[in-house]
């Protein structure tokens, strides 16, 4: 079902959780991954995104909406843009991996859960969702990548990064931020039988907890 997406309860969520997901289409509608019909809440599947209209992808929650941009692959976190970039030492050849495809719509969702064992108030034990997982993976002229936002509870945001290169060389791992670019490694090799995989934090919520 696609609704409009100004809709006063755009970032309700059923009680346990925090975030779902929103798929945002080109004609101004959107679908949730829960909508609210009376006082329930009726779920759709991940299968049931209109990925030949969809133009942003990403969760809601807490009055937030993080997202990418599936025209361009940018990711859009709390009104800031984030992009991932690598420049090959030897060359100076700066790789980017936005604005690429025709469309950045292979989908990644998942949710991360725990659970505690049974206790004399909870005697059939309790589970819980700590966090959530939402991004792509794309294949590109020289780099196949993944792109992975987490939000887990207790550490904030971050951005997971995989990136298969077609060709072996030495390189700089290059975060933008708002068009701005800082060097998270210096010295990375990259290399077709392996996988360069790192982590950034974008929003640390930790010393907060």
């Amino acid at each position: 079902m696609t609704v409009q997406l100004h809709s006063v309860d755009l970032f309700e969520t059923p009680q346990g959780e925090a975030y779902s997901w929103l798929a945002s289409y080109n004609d101004g509608t959107g679908q949730r991954e829960f909508e609210k019909v009376g006082e329930i809440y009726q779920r759709y599947t991940f299968e049931s995104i209109q990925k030949d209209k969809l133009t942003k992808f990403g969760i809601v929650g807490f009055g937030q909406e993080l997202f990418f941009d599936v025209n361009t692959g940018i990711f859009n976190i709390l009104g800031n843009t984030v992009e991932v970039r690598v420049r090959d030492k030897a060359t100076g050849v700066k790789h980017e991996f936005v604005r690429q495809l025709p469309a950045y719509d292979d989908l990644i969702m998942y949710r991360q859960g725990e659970s505690l064992p049974p206790t004399a108030e909870f005697p059939a034990g309790r589970s819980f969702i700590t966090g959530y997982f939402y991004g792509y993976k794309a294949k590109l002229e020289n780099f196949f990548v993944t792109f992975i936002v987490s939000c887990v509870a207790g550490q904030g945001i971050g951005l997971k990064a995989k990136l298969v290169p077609n060709m072996d060389f030495d390189g700089e791992i290059i975060l933008c931020l708002n068009g701005i670019e800082t060097v998270l490694s210096s010295d990375s090799k990259f290399d077709t039988k392996n996988a360069n995989e790192f982590e950034v934090t974008l929003v640390n919520t930790s010393q907060n907890q």
